[in-house]
């Protein structure tokens, strides 16, 4: 009979055998207060870097989206290579740069609007 090879714990992390495996569970998604809290900071200091890095963004070729380019591009990296808060707060950078993007790039691409004078929305 083959005799049973025998696991070191670190070997039982990687090839996922024995009790160690299954005691880590897995990544179930994101702490909705985490990243609350993280999307918070986030628009307190937006501001401040965007205003920081203005004339680094200007010698891009982006145009109006260079900002939110170079600031969704950072929270990218962090929310991939990140851990704990600072994933979270890359995603939350992420979500708020997309969500900026998007709207720069409706009111360049859907018909303005305006009141018609009764307080109801009238497309031009």
């Amino acid at each position: 009979m083959a005799r049973k090879r025998r696991m070191t714990a670190k070997q039982r992390r990687y090839f996922g055998g024995g009790r160690i495996s299954s005691r880590h569970s897995s990544a179930a998604g994101v702490s909705p207060q985490k990243l609350a809290i993280a999307a918070g900071i986030y628009g307190l200091v937006r501001n401040k870097i965007s205003g920081l890095i203005a004339p680094l963004v200007a010698k891009l070729p982006l145009g109006q989206y260079s900002d939110e380019a170079i600031l969704g591009i950072a929270g990218w990296f962090a929310a991939k290579k990140g851990r704990g808060l600072v994933k979270e707060g890359g995603m939350a950078v992420l979500t708020i740069e997309a969500y900026r993007a998007g709207e720069l790039a409706s009111q360049q691409i859907l018909p303005t609007n305006s009141t018609n004078g009764s307080g109801m929305i009238a497309w031009q």
